[in-house]
């Protein structure tokens, strides 16, 4: 197991007069769990770059002991990725989105950093689970340790999350409980029938029936970048047609080969003005209607109501099926624990 470890945590063990507890407490874990350690080379960039930084030289001497990821991914070059947060403006910006991009790519199995934009952006493309702060790493490692020490036997659990009849059967074999069914139990089964999936809320409530939330290709063919028109399509359905739009422009530029000067620089225009414009509507929050706002709201409901009667019933689940495992908002998912992930029998 690789850990990417944000530069400012590691400042604060080799550069702190008195080190934090809590990273005193993951380093001893870490090492006794023989566990890789790892800086993204643009990280040891920034310290050398920033001026603020008094004796840079010796802190780049400390961490030269740790070993830099090799060949990290560029996410400039993934447009699912910029499409949710765009280009960088600032190194600062560049340094986190390359951390988090190593994650999305799985180039690292886990973060640990105590930024709140990374976390928070972490859970907008469902690795939430695999970025941590200092308190939730130390959690997550010590729950390792136990695992270990406790559980040496070689298959995975199996864990019964199915209806038979009536009635829901969850819980390890041998110790499962029978419920009522409900539609938490429904939506939770679909999302655990979809490990590390994304999924909209329609197609969780509807259990598979794919939600089309699409225009038609007349309602955005020929679209300008002229504010006008790009507020017709900023409604429920139109935030897919303008990234549609986006991606024929890309594609166009990348294709075909423009001789006029002027029309190149137009197109080139048009994607930065409706990438800016993506970016500024959806933090707003103004591609949500009422109708996706309820949907998402119900499945949401349902699902942490049956959460929380697992959690209270039956706390041995809480591991597999928990804020950790399970992902719910605009986009929802299951997520397999890195730690002991268990078998599911659907």
């Amino acid at each position: 197991m690789n850990v990417l470890i944000d530069t400012h945590i590691l400042i604060l063990r080799e550069f702190s007069k008195s080190v934090p507890r809590r990273v005193q407490d993951l380093f001893k874990i870490l090492n006794s769990l023989s566990i890789k350690v790892v800086l993204h080379p643009l990280a040891k960039r920034s310290i050398k770059q920033d001026k603020n930084i008094i004796d840079s030289k010796i802190l780049l001497s400390k961490l030269d002991i740790y070993p830099v990821l090799e060949s990290p991914p560029n996410p400039n070059d993934n447009d699912k990725f910029l499409r949710y947060f765009g280009k960088a403006t600032t190194p600062e910006e560049n340094v986190d989105q390359n951390l988090l991009f190593c994650i999305y790519k799985n180039k690292a199995d886990i973060l640990i950093t105590e930024d709140p934009k990374i976390h928070e952006n972490a859970g907008q493309i469902g690795i939430g689970d695999k970025v941590l702060s200092l308190k939730e790493a130390v959690l997550f490692f010590q729950d390792s340790i136990k695992y270990n020490a406790l559980k040496n036997k070689s298959d995975r659990e199996q864990i019964y999350f199915c209806k038979k009849g009536e009635k829901w059967v969850i819980g390890a074999v041998g110790r499962e409980k029978f419920f009522k069914d409900v539609k938490g139990f429904q939506f939770i089964h679909f999302l655990l029938s979809h490990p590390n999936e994304e999924i909209s809320p329609a197609t969780v409530y509807h259990l598979g029936v794919v939600d089309t939330d699409t225009l038609s290709k007349g309602d955005y063919e020929g679209l300008s970048w002229d504010a006008k028109k790009l507020e017709k399509v900023i409604s429920k359905d139109g935030a897919k047609a303008v990234l549609e739009r986006v991606n024929i422009l890309k594609k166009e530029l990348k294709e075909t080969e423009i001789d006029d000067p002027d029309q190149k620089i137009k197109s080139e225009e048009e994607i930065a003005f409706l990438e800016k414009e993506i970016k500024k509507y959806k933090s707003k929050k103004l591609f949500k209607d009422s109708d996706f706002e309820n949907v998402r709201t119900n499945v949401t409901k349902h699902i942490k109501k049956i959460l929380e009667k697992l959690n209270k019933e039956m706390p041995d689940l809480e591991p597999y099926l928990g804020i950790r495992t399970i992902t719910t908002g605009s986009k929802m998912s299951y997520n397999i624990p890195i730690n002991n992930p268990p078998e599911w029998i659907l």
